[in-house]
């Protein structure tokens, strides 16, 4: 089984509520409050593991809308708080990838099942196109990752890459953990993150 395919595997058994890779999924128990916008503060520092890789992450900025983390996977990881709009990066040992909105996107928070946001911009990696991107609010679930168990929204994020030579499309999945005001575990761009450690200011 190629990597692709097991990736595939582990995001179906997430999504039908099982493990996989040091993630595990189950219902929560009780119903949770919507989540409001995540708060950070320089020096929250967060630990992830990818594959056979610890991503550490340090944020080292906090703007009213977005917050930049210095990570050393990615460099310096621009992130919107509303992470309906997407993420760029430049620095890392992976090839920078720059995103521009035509407009900034709100309303996926305060979260709740059901809540949804469209939007689009262009991006630069590799080449330069155009993406339009769709989150959605999917679950609220219960997630063990090996920094701890933690109950967390489960969002869908939907994009479509408009290059000059096609199109391409990714999903990622976001777990977020209000207790911690971060995700607990990501796949991004066809890359699962776990959560090891984490330390907040």
């Amino acid at each position: 089984m190629g990597a692709k395919s097991r990736l595939a595997l582990c995001l179906l058994v997430a999504s039908g509520l099982g493990s996989c890779a040091g993630l595990d999924i189950r219902p929560v128990t009780k119903p949770m409050a919507p989540a409001s916008l995540p708060q950070y503060k320089v020096g929250d520092k967060f630990v992830f593991k990818v594959a056979i890789v610890e991503d550490r992450q340090e944020v080292v900025a906090v703007t009213e809308t977005t917050v930049i983390i210095k990570s050393s996977m990615f460099g310096n990881l621009t992130q919107y708080k509303d992470f309906g709009n997407p993420e760029s990066w430049t620095g890392g040992f992976t090839q920078a990838y720059t995103t521009r909105p035509d407009r900034v996107v709100s309303g996926l928070f305060p979260l709740k099942v059901g809540n949804r946001v469209a939007g689009s911009g262009s991006f630069t990696y590799n080449s330069t196109g155009t993406y339009a991107r769709t989150c959605t609010v999917e679950d609220q679930v219960r997630v063990t990752v090996p920094a701890g168990s933690f109950d967390a929204y489960q969002i869908e994020c939907k994009m479509k890459y408009t290059y000059p030579s096609g199109i391409d499309f990714q999903i990622d999945r976001i777990w977020y953990a209000p207790e911690i005001n971060h995700w607990v575990a990501i796949n991004r761009h066809s890359r699962m993150f776990v959560l090891l450690s984490y330390d907040k200011m």
